[in-house]
């Protein structure tokens, strides 16, 4: 079972395919005689952006037979299957909400819970509370584990 938080992927995805137009833009109009050579920024831009939208597309949280894959903008980690005990939704504390002095956030995340006490948020699954607690139900679902009423940890 694969899940996806699609409105996140879409808003990443068109993220970095506007970095690398403004970037194709800025190497396409002609640059100033002293700027001449310095072009290999623009390509550098380009290929991270573009690297960052196809990377985007890769989010999503995989459960299999054996195990539960996270996939991330930068990794992907794997859990054992057995190894999961509850899924709630988190506070989500990454890459657009660093920490929040007040412990608040206008975003959530569904949280793994492993056996021996480590959680660990499933950052690619960015959503509303609603979204956060369908997918992290979904997961539940697909882990065979029992509903649970949703805590919210920060």
């Amino acid at each position: 079972m694969v899940v996806r938080a699609v409105g996140y992927q879409v808003i990443l995805v068109g993220a970095g395919l506007c970095m690398a137009l403004a970037a194709i833009g800025g190497l396409v109009d002609p640059p100033p005689s002293a700027d001449a050579g310095a072009d290999w920024w623009g390509y550098g831009i380009v290929a991270v952006s573009l690297a960052f939208a196809i990377r985007a597309t890769r989010l999503r949280v995989v459960v299999t037979v054996d195990d539960v894959v996270v996939h991330s903008l930068l990794t992907r980690r794997r859990y054992p299957r057995s190894e999961v005990v509850t899924v709630t939704i988190a506070n989500y504390d990454g890459f657009w909400v660093w920490d929040s002095p007040s412990g608040i956030s206008w975003y959530t995340v569904p949280e793994l819970t492993l056996a021996d006490g480590q959680r660990r948020r499933a950052r690619g699954l960015v959503g509303s509370t609603g979204g956060s607690e369908r997918r992290a139900a979904a997961l539940r679902a697909a882990l065979s584990l029992p509903e649970r009423p949703v805590a919210r940890h920060s």
